[in-house]
């Protein structure tokens, strides 16, 4: 891919850009929209708070800005390279574990057979599973 293959990525703020930056670890600017909605400005400033990528408020935005930030992370590459987790379901199951059994034992707080509407079926569910 072409943004793989860059040594620095100018792009926008949207989730679909952001998400392949991302993933594929290239340094990046982002020029965020801020109108009509303001999602790619909420977007770029956490992850450039987060150090995950360097950002130009569009109002901040010129010719000779932006080529001083390419020329910046052409000499410091690291200077926004570090990793997000992407292995978010993973992470949710695990979290998950930690808040119903804290203790890593799992207690229910009802008791099935004694909840209305809870049939044969669910048993025998419970049963095979």
């Amino acid at each position: 891919s072409y943004i793989g293959a860059a040594d620095v990525v100018v792009s926008m703020g949207g989730y679909n850009s952001i998400c392949e930056i991302l993933s594929l670890g290239r340094p990046s600017i982002v020029v965020p929209r801020v109108a009509p909605r303001k999602e790619q400005l909420i977007r770029a400033e956490a992850l450039h708070n987060r150090g995950l990528l360097q950002m130009i408020h569009p109002d901040d935005l010129s010719p000779e800005r932006l080529l001083d930030e390419i020329e910046l992370l052409l000499r410091q590459p690291t200077l926004v390279s570090r990793s997000l987790s992407l292995d978010g379901l993973p992470s949710v199951g695990n979290l998950l574990d930690q808040v119903l059994a804290p203790d890593g034992v799992f207690k229910p707080r009802f008791m099935p057979s004694r909840t209305p509407g809870y049939s044969r079926r669910h048993k025998y569910l419970e049963m095979i599973s």
